[in-house]
């Protein structure tokens, strides 16, 4: 640009745009009072409270990762980022779904809850329920009807019941409170009942089908609550394990057989007895089964069978074969499963180790042969680790004799030809047994000399 005369004249303004801060996302909590809001460290600048619907606490104002919470009600709350002069509004939207913090309103069923004719002055007693500042209040039902309020002094931890007649009572205890929000809170429910009679227990739960010899019997009966039981057996054999005690019991039977359990119920508050109930327990015999003792096999000579020796609705040998004997070849151990007609198991098995440990020797060398028989050697079956041999004749002269007794004679005697005859040998050795252990034995026979 020039002016009148001509003249013009440039200036300069450096400009700098800040970035606008992103505040993240808007936000929405269920409860003001507990929950609060974890703002993440990739921002920077300052947060303040734009407008809200109540008050709450920014714990670190100046650093972009901080904590929101102690909302005071619930309601939209909007927090700004200030960076540099630029800002940018996140809005919270806080509810009032807060869950009840009510704990430890459980009740305690008194002992015993069983009582005859009537009763009066049962004390139930509860847990202390937080938080403290809470009201209780009792209520009772009976024969199973609506719960109602229950008289006399209701509004405490505990509860002593008026009079009870004839019959079922239940009893709960509700909690309310106010701070730090308003909610209830139902315990749980005891009863008290009040009898004439015992009915007989009944059977729940599951035995063993077939019930075998070798078998744990468990017997479960139900009844009334805090009562006792009453256990009797018809035979010794049962094995029968408590005579008197709760409701669970069990057998263990030391021979087949027909066992005829009872048991009654008992409340001692009452001084009566339930009919008894009679269990009938049928304990089925084990088949008999037996394969041998266990061996020792050659694997050079072969194999060798076991076998399952009776009458058996099912074989089932550890290879997978189902006759009624399995072919050995090798050592291991080895076992049967077999299966009578009442579906009762039995099982056997045997340990078979391998030793082959032999020892040959020639009964004639022939000291005129080219056709290699001409020498007297003993040979084995690569089990002996050390051994000695002496050769007498037959006036007991030793004409020959070796430290190892694997070594070749070849029917001299100090560098002659011995004469034609029989002679005798004594070899002794050591070798490894079927477990790997030393053990020492002797070989003697005698061998033919000819020319």
């Amino acid at each position: 640009m020039f002016d009148a005369n001509g003249c013009s004249a440039t200036a300069n303004k450096e400009v700098v745009v800040n970035a606008k801060p992103d505040a993240g996302p808007d936000v929405e909590l269920d409860c003001y009072k507990f929950n609060e809001v974890i703002l993440t460290k990739d921002k920077e600048g300052d947060w303040s409270f734009g407008k809200t619907d109540g008050s709450a606490k920014i714990e670190k104002k100046s650093d972009g990762s901080t904590v929101v919470s102690n909302f005071t009600s619930p309601g939209l709350y909007e927090l700004v980022l200030l960076n540099k002069g630029c800002s940018d509004t996140l809005s919270l939207n806080v509810k009032n779904e807060c869950a009840c913090k009510i704990e430890n309103n459980s009740i305690i069923k008194p002992v015993p809850s069983v009582f005859c004719e009537e009763v009066s002055d049962v004390l139930i007693e509860g847990e202390d329920a937080t938080p403290v500042e809470g009201v209780y209040l009792w209520q009772h039902s009976f024969d199973k009807e609506e719960f109602k309020e229950a008289i006399g002094n209701n509004k405490s931890k505990n509860y002593t019941t008026g009079l009870l007649n004839m019959g079922l009572h239940r009893f709960r205890r509700l909690f309310s409170t106010l701070l730090p929000v308003s909610c209830n809170d139902t315990s749980n429910i005891v009863s008290i009942k009040i009898t004439r009679s015992l009915e007989s227990p009944f059977m729940s739960g599951e035995t063993p089908k077939p019930i075998c010899l070798g078998d744990t019997i468990n017997l479960k009966v139900n009844g009334l609550p805090g009562a006792l039981f009453t256990w009797k057996s018809s035979s010794d054999h049962s094995g029968l394990h408590n005579t008197t005690g709760p409701g669970q019991n069990y057998l263990i039977p030391t021979a087949p057989g027909s066992y005829m359990v009872t048991v009654t119920q008992v409340v001692e508050t009452c001084k009566i007895d339930s009919d008894p109930l009679e269990i009938e327990v049928r304990v089925n015999k084990l088949p008999a089964i037996n394969i041998g003792s266990d061996s020792t096999i050659c694997e050079l000579d072969g194999d060798v069978n076991i076998y399952a020796e009776g009458e058996f609705n099912s074989i089932d040998w550890s290879d997978g074969s189902t006759g009624d004997k399995m072919i050995i070849n090798n050592k291991g151990t080895y076992s049967v499963t077999v299966t009578n007609d009442e579906g009762c198991e039995s099982s056997d098995e045997v340990v078979i180790k391998n030793f082959c440990c032999k020892i040959f020797h020639p009964n004639i060398i022939n000291l005129s042969s080219t056709s290699g028989n001409n020498v007297f050697q003993i040979k084995e079956t690569s089990c002996v680790i050390s051994s000695k041999i002496s050769i007498y004749d037959r006036w007991g002269n030793l004409v020959y004799k070796s430290n190892n007794g694997l070594d070749q004679w070849d029917g001299t005697w100090n560098g002659k030809p011995v004469e034609l005859g029989v002679y005798v040998f004594i070899f002794t050795y050591k070798a490894l047994d079927e477990d790997e252990n030393v053990f020492e034995d002797v070989v003697t026979g005698d061998v033919t000399v000819i020319r």
